[in-house]
């Protein structure tokens, strides 16, 4: 019998990283849906304010105006094909992240444990999403922030693939 003084537990105690799973898969693409939005919604704020200023006879201004409307086309286009990209990884790495999520779950369920082989599948695909965003062209801020963010979150799942099949014997890759 507890004493007078042990307080009752009314939840049951938390694995550690239970929900973490799930969350790094949500995590990961609402955090690249948050940053591509700020990058485009940059890139529009930088279009409008080049639109808004009226012409000038000075041949300065004209040259300033003339390099904020090539680099707000430039943002637009570079925002535009990183979206295409990061939509065609997040289709390539889906079916890995859902079989992850098989092999580990997060809600209790019973794990099927992936095999070599199956983990080696995951590691050819987030292989190729790294080299993907390897040799990223350099943009405004807002671009490559966001460039940068999804390769590191791509980087960091081509990292749990790694250790995942560290613990199935797998070589190092």
């Amino acid at each position: 019998m507890p004493s007078s003084t042990t307080v009752r537990r009314l939840t049951a105690p938390v694995r550690p990283g239970a929900a973490a799973h799930g969350a790094f898969r949500h995590g990961l693409f609402a955090g690249v849906g948050a940053v591509l939005a700020l990058a485009l919604l940059a890139g529009l704020v930088a279009a409008l304010m080049g639109a808004g200023r009226t012409a000038s006879a000075d041949p300065t201004r004209q040259l300033a105006d003339r390099i904020r409307a090539q680099e707000a086309a430039r943002n637009a286009k570079q925002v535009k094909t990183l979206t295409t990209q990061a939509r065609d990884l997040a289709t390539r790495l889906m079916p890995v992240l859902g079989q992850m999520e098989t092999a580990m779950p997060h809600e209790g369920r019973a794990p099927r444990a992936a095999g070599a082989a199956e983990a080696g599948r995951w590691k050819a695909v987030t292989s190729a999403a790294v080299a993907a965003l390897a040799h990223p062209p350099s943009g405004d801020t807002g671009y490559n922030v966001a460039r940068s963010d999804f390769s590191a979150a791509v980087r960091a799942l081509d990292g749990a693939v790694d250790s995942y099949r560290l613990a199935l014997g797998a070589p190092p890759p």
